[in-house]
């Protein structure tokens, strides 16, 4: 909520945000939860990961740049630019409604491949729904999505949504957004809502919602 979903510079801080200090935020999480057993597991498994890492990269520091550190540094890319399209759209008055705080991707390849990853929505709204009943689900539950004011797109993944969303093309975006019950009547009001719902969220509903 506090970056601006549009922006690659805003994008890149939350990136090293998360790859050197993602760590650091979930275990303080944790141990604010006071959850010190998980704590304890995390912190064992980061530092262990990063000497195996260390131990490689003397012994063979090509083998271990091409095998394991650049996979690494491509993998969590991927994760957070993924992630970051999962939740570019968020409306800033209902911030913790997980119909206008994610989106869902349908008729996409990546689903077929990806064990239909694309609706995410539907992970949030029941995180223990098997794969397999996520298209179902969100056919049976379609007037609530439109009911929320979802955003949902076909033929796209979260990569490329991503990829659109660093380049601005909000016209490419409103062209593979399924307009559920015909909410908007032109692609115009589409681009317009979009932009709205990837602006930075004022400081005081951040403060509001996450304080």
């Amino acid at each position: 909520m506090a970056y601006q979903r549009d922006e690659l510079l805003h994008f890149l801080h939350y990136f090293f945000h998360f790859m050197f200090l993602g760590v650091t935020d979930l275990n303080a999480y944790l141990l604010r939860k006071n959850k010190t057993t998980i704590s304890t597991h995390l912190l064992r498994g980061e530092r262990w990961s990063y000497v195996f890492l260390a131990t490689l990269t003397y012994l063979n520091f090509r083998a271990a740049l091409w095998v394991f550190l650049l996979p690494y540094v491509i993998i969590r890319f991927g994760m957070m630019s993924g992630n970051w399209a999962q939740h570019a759209f968020i409306n800033a008055d209902t911030p913790h409604n997980s119909y206008t705080n994610s989106i869902t991707c349908v008729n996409a390849i990546y689903n077929k491949l990806c064990f239909n990853d694309g609706y995410h929505i539907g992970h949030h709204l029941m995180p223990s729904m098997h794969w397999t009943e996520m298209p179902e689900d969100f056919i049976r539950n379609k007037a609530k999505y439109a009911e929320n004011d979802a955003i949902v797109f076909e033929q796209l993944d979260f990569f490329i949504i991503w990829f659109f969303l660093m380049c601005k093309r909000y016209d490419w975006l409103a062209h593979y957004y399924v307009n559920l019950n015909d909410k908007y009547k032109t692609h115009e009001e589409v681009i317009a809502m979009l932009k709205v719902r990837t602006r930075k969220c004022p400081e005081s509903v951040i403060n509001k919602n996450y304080q």
